[in-house]
């Protein structure tokens, strides 16, 4: 009897199967994915894909609106989560480059109209390198936008 599934398959299919000798089949229905393993290790290997789910939840950035967070995209993958209030965009988009660099990570922006922020997305290997960089990434934008506001001529 094979090990059925309703989710998605978080990990790299072939080297999965060879590490169990196992066969596994996938499907896109109703947004998620039917997965299907079949072999003489499916139920080891059905374990595997269990504890991974339930070890740290795999999240999305889509839905994060404020805040800084940092969440667990994949299992070898971690994304730092930093919302900045759109007046300080351009000091967002000036900083980037610095954390990129700094870090060796990737950062999107995106701008989210209806809730008057910028959600920066740092994409990195590793939870720490993630969290250093949003640290770091919030830290520098801040306090740059303090010192800007500070330095303006008073009204």
């Amino acid at each position: 009897m094979p090990q059925v599934y309703l989710g998605k398959f978080i990990m790299n299919m072939k080297d999965y199967q060879d590490k169990y000798g196992v066969a596994i089949t996938t499907n896109s229905r109703d947004g998620g994915y039917l997965i299907i393993i079949t072999g003489d290790r499916r139920e080891e290997a059905g374990k595997e894909v269990e504890l991974l789910w339930s070890e740290e939840p795999i999240t999305s950035s889509d839905n994060i609106t404020s805040g800084k967070h940092i969440i667990k995209v994949a299992p070898d993958r971690y994304e730092g989560v930093v919302c900045i209030p759109s007046e300080h965009s351009q000091i967002l988009l000036d900083k980037r480059n610095t954390v990129e660099t700094t870090h060796k990570v990737r950062i999107l922006i995106k701008q989210l109209h209806d809730c008057g922020v910028y959600r920066a997305v740092i994409r990195a290997n590793k939870k720490q390198p993630a969290s250093d960089a949003a640290d770091d990434l919030e830290t520098i934008v801040l306090t740059a936008a303090k010192e800007a506001d500070a330095s303006a001529p008073a009204k």
